[in-house]
C-alpha cells in the first residue's frame, strides 16, 4: 500500500511469469499497485505481454473501476479480473459485472483489522469485511471467487488462488453465514 515500501522482485515480469509457468504454476496473479492507487491500470501493456507469452491463465487487478476498463482488460485475454475498490465504491458495478462476466470475476478485499482497505491499501474504510462478504454472497458470488488479503502481511495467496480450499476467504465466508440469524441463513 505504501509505494515507498515497494518490493521489486524483478524488472522482467514476462520472464518471471515464464519461470513460474516452467515451475508448474497453474495461473499467474498480477496486481497493478499503481493502478490500484490512481484508479486506472498503468501497466496493461506489460500484463498483455505476460498473457501472450505464457499458456497458463493470468488473473489481473488494480484500477479496474468501470466497464470500459473491465472490457479492455478482458479483450486482452486476461482470464479473470479482480475487482476490489470498485466493489466497495459500487456494489451495483459488481452486480452488473458478475451478471455479464460471471466466471471471469473475482472479488478481492484487502482487510486491516476486519475493515476493508481500498486504493492499494491507502485508505481504510469503515466497512466490515464480514458485511461485505454477505453483500457479495447475496449477488450469487461463491466463496471461491472471493479473495481476502491481510494488509499486515505481504500479499500472498498461500496456495492456488483458483482453489477455495487453501485460503481464508472460505473461512470468512462461512463465518459470515454462521453469524447470520438462523431465519435468514441460506
Amino acid at each position: 500500500g505504501n509505494p515507498r515500501d515497494e518490493t521489486v522482485f524483478s524488472k522482467e515480469p514476462v520472464s518471471i511469469a515464464k519461470l513460474w509457468q516452467l515451475k508448474g504454476a497453474k495461473c499467474i496473479h498480477v496486481i497493478d499497485l499503481d493502478g490500484a492507487i490512481t484508479g486506472s491500470p498503468k501497466n496493461l501493456d506489460t500484463v498483455f505481454k505476460i498473457v501472450d507469452a505464457i499458456k497458463i491463465p493470468v488473473q489481473f487487478g488494480g484500477g479496474i473501476r468501470d466497464f470500459d476498463t473491465l472490457e479492455e482488460v478482458l479483450k486482452g485475454k486476461v482470464a479473470r479480473v479482480i475487482l476490489g475498490t470498485a466493489v466497495l465504491q459500487s456494489i451495483d458495478f459488481l452486480r452488473e459485472a458478475y451478471k455479464k462476466y460471471k466466471d471471469k470475476i473475482i472479488v478481492g478485499i484487502d482487510a486491516k483489522d476486519k475493515l476493508a482497505a481500498i486504493k492499494g491499501w491507502k485508505d481504510i474504510t469503515n466497512k466490515n469485511i464480514f458485511a461485505i462478504a454477505e453483500e457479495i454472497k447475496e449477488i450469487g458470488i461463491k466463496s471461491n471467487k472471493l479473495k481476502i488479503s491481510n494488509t499486515h502481511k505481504l500479499r500472498t495467496w498461500g496456495g492456488n488462488p483458483w482453489d477455495s480450499t487453501n485460503n481464508h476467504s472460505e473461512q470468512i465466508y462461512k463465518r459470515t453465514v454462521d453469524e447470520l440469524p438462523q431465519e435468514i441463513r441460506l
